[in-house]
């Protein structure tokens, strides 16, 4: 049976782990930002749950995807062409 592997020069193999790694952050966050999301729904018929908290880690799961998307370029960019992620 045959492995399917990218083809990625020895030099660029890093940058490409460090993508996928970003990209498996993006995807934790993302599957967070959901739990918030129910969590907040359920709010409105549990009192026990506090809905303002809910909100301010719901908008803290969404600065933490907007930074995660902007390193995940710029690595991404870095590791696909050969230019400086800095």
């Amino acid at each position: 049976m045959h492995r399917l592997t990218p083809r990625v020069p020895a030099a660029r193999g890093r940058g490409v782990t460090d993508v996928l790694k970003l990209e498996g952050l993006r995807a934790a966050v993302a599957g967070k930002r959901a739990g918030w999301d129910l969590l907040r729904s359920v709010a409105e018929y549990d009192a026990r749950l506090d809905a303002a908290l809910l909100d301010e880690l719901a908008d803290r799961a969404d600065e933490q995807l907007e930074r995660l998307q902007q390193v995940h370029l710029c690595v991404g960019v870095a590791a696909m062409s050969g230019v400086s992620a800095e």
